[in-house]
């Protein structure tokens, strides 16, 4: 994660970005799971329309419409 390697441990731990890369940390090791496996298309949509892959989708989309990022910041910027 290069993108907060320049926080403390205290900034980190507070850090609205480190939470949306741990939430996208598991989607990207599916996906990954997914081309490793040599899986057909049918079998990609079926694992993606798993009840466990839907809540990591969700618990990301939930928490990146819950943030209020402070006006004319970078995170203002992408998340708007």
């Amino acid at each position: 994660m290069d993108i907060v390697k320049t926080l403390n441990t205290d900034q980190l731990k507070d850090s609205t970005v480190c939470h949306v890369l741990n939430l996208m940390s598991p989607i990207f090791q599916a996906e990954a799971k997914f081309v490793k496996e040599n899986l057909v298309v049918t079998d990609v949509k079926e694992r993606r329309n798993s009840i466990e892959y839907k809540q990591m989708l969700t618990n990301l989309y939930d928490y990146v419409q819950s943030i209020q990022p402070e006006r004319d910041t970078t995170l203002f910027k992408a998340v708007n």
